[in-house]
């Protein structure tokens, strides 16, 4: 599974430098690597965020690394009989945990980039996709077409990606990328390091949480993960009463 690691900014020089190199094979860039230090986010002892942290799992269960297609992953069947949305067959969606098994989103509230302050813990009605990424991680970057394509396909039926940026710089540098990347048409946070912190710390990038109607987590994905693999996520939740 394809990250950008988040390391802490308490490194010797020449830890740095094996960081750096890490960094640069990960696909970040030198600074992106500096950046990825200088934004580690702390890990806070609450039960609540320690629950959603763990419902982190990678690759997701129906995934298999697979090496004719460079790595990338791909959807086997799942066995959960749901009906299904969009014209899914029920076959293809995977198997949820149940709602006792879901841990709650943590109570935080951010700002999206037009200011609107949001509860993520009043998500209600609706499924969320929280994706905590950064504009120098090229992952992130790569899972963006994701992203917009589940959007403009189940954005109508009660589905929405929020985005939330762990760049150190804010706005200062999301404003911009969003100007250079008008295809976004998902909410976009600038600073999401409140949250990451109350999910319990976000060690790598991109890790992103499905959130249901209830406002709980019904799991979550560290790292690159196939749009696929999303969509059948997406769709099962949605198919949900």
């Amino acid at each position: 599974m394809t990250t950008c690691r988040n390391r802490r900014p308490v490194l010797t020089r020449a830890l740095w430098a094996v960081s750096l190199a890490v960094g640069l094979l990960l696909g970040c860039s030198g600074e992106d690597a500096e950046d990825a230090e200088a934004a580690a986010v702390a890990a806070t002892p609450e039960a609540g965020a320690a629950a959603a942290r763990e419902a982190v799992s990678a690759p997701a269960p129906e995934a298999h690394a697979s090496a004719a297609a460079g790595g990338e992953e791909r959807t086997d069947s799942g066995e959960a009989a749901m009906p299904a949305v969009a014209g899914a067959a029920a076959a293809d969606l995977p198997a949820l945990p149940p709602l006792s098994q879901r841990p709650p989103v943590p109570d935080v509230s951010v700002t999206d980039i037009a200011g609107r302050e949001i509860a993520l813990a009043g998500l209600d009605d609706q499924i969320s996709l929280i994706v905590f990424w950064a504009t120098w991680c090229r992952p992130c970057l790569m899972e963006i077409p994701h992203l917009v394509d589940l959007t403009e396909r189940f954005g109508n039926q009660g589905f929405q990606v929020l985005g939330l940026s762990i760049d150190r710089q804010g706005i200062g540098v999301v404003k911009p990328f969003l100007e250079q990347h008008p295809e976004i048409n998902y909410t976009i946070v600038p600073n999401g390091h409140p949250a990451a912190a109350a999910f319990g710390g976000i060690q790598s990038i991109p890790t992103s949480f499905l959130v249901d109607r209830n406002g709980r987590v019904i799991r979550g994905f560290r790292g690159l993960v196939p749009g696929e693999v999303l969509e059948g996520y997406v769709r099962a939740a949605l198919a949900e009463s």
